[in-house]
């Protein structure tokens, strides 16, 4: 599982650098039809930025990736193993490893700490959920408490964040 995650966490900091290091256009992205929101602790967020769902291949093995990026710089990124089911729940309550989703959670700036998954939280672990996919668009929701800290580990008292009412709404390409 830890092996697992690691692999994953290193697949998604290596393409959040890679969307973030695009050229952006001075505007935001109007295309309201595309979107992906959830409130951060209580505060509504858009990542509206470079917002995206793809499925990418690492050795073999599939990935579906729904990232976006704040008016701020913070980066959220989600990614399920393999590719994305209508009508499934990936959760961290799931017994399978690659039923649990993997949620990135990386504020602006060089010293920031990244958050990820607490499946401490049994009342809000995290979970997506795939709505529907159809010519090229990709719907869903997300919610549960991530962690931060990932570089320190070890410690109970971690900085946590709490992620609600996440929708998403994207470009989706296999």
């Amino acid at each position: 599982m830890r092996t697992i995650k690691l692999f994953i966490v290193l697949t998604v900091a290596f393409g959040t650098l890679t969307f973030s290091s695009c050229v952006k256009s001075k505007k935001e992205d109007t295309n309201v039809s595309y979107y992906v929101t959830a409130d951060i602790d209580g505060k509504a967020t858009s990542f509206n930025t470079n917002a995206t769902a793809t499925v990418t291949s690492v050795e073999g093995h599939p990935f579906t990736i729904i990232t976006g990026t704040a008016k701020d710089g913070t980066n959220l990124s989600i990614t399920l193993s393999g590719t994305a089911i209508v009508g499934k729940t990936y959760s961290d309550a799931a017994v399978k490893d690659e039923d649990k989703p993997l949620i990135l959670f990386t504020p602006p700036g060089n010293d920031a700490d990244s958050f990820l998954n607490n499946d401490d939280d049994a009342a809000n672990l995290p979970s997506v959920t795939i709505t529907s996919i159809s010519s090229g668009k990709i719907t869903g929701t997300f919610k549960g408490r991530i962690e931060g800290g990932i570089a320190l580990g070890g410690s109970d008292d971690l900085p946590k964040k709490l992620i609600t009412n996440g929708k998403f709404s994207l470009s989706y390409s296999k």
